[in-house]
């Protein structure tokens, strides 16, 4: 069975490491397209919006106080 490491007398061996110069991938003025990750951006803005709508209708308030209030409440139990 091949394992990527091995450990004896508390040494690590790593088999098969290769190690590359980053320098190799960089290309001189290129990147991420403007609108890269866009997405994924506003998908998590509505799930924010989402739960926060969630917590609204349940009630939930994330102040100081309360939040004292739940962990005053929760070491009772």
């Amino acid at each position: 069975m091949s394992q990527p490491f091995e450990v004896a007398d508390e040494k690590v061996t790593i088999n098969g490491a290769t190690i590359v110069s980053a320098g190799r991938f960089a290309v001189f003025g290129e990147g991420l397209p403007e609108d890269f990750g866009r997405d994924a951006q506003e998908k998590a803005d509505l799930l924010e919006r989402r739960l926060q709508r969630i917590e609204a209708a349940l009630g939930f308030d994330a102040t100081d106080a309360s939040l004292e209030n739940l962990a005053s409440a929760l070491n009772q139990l």
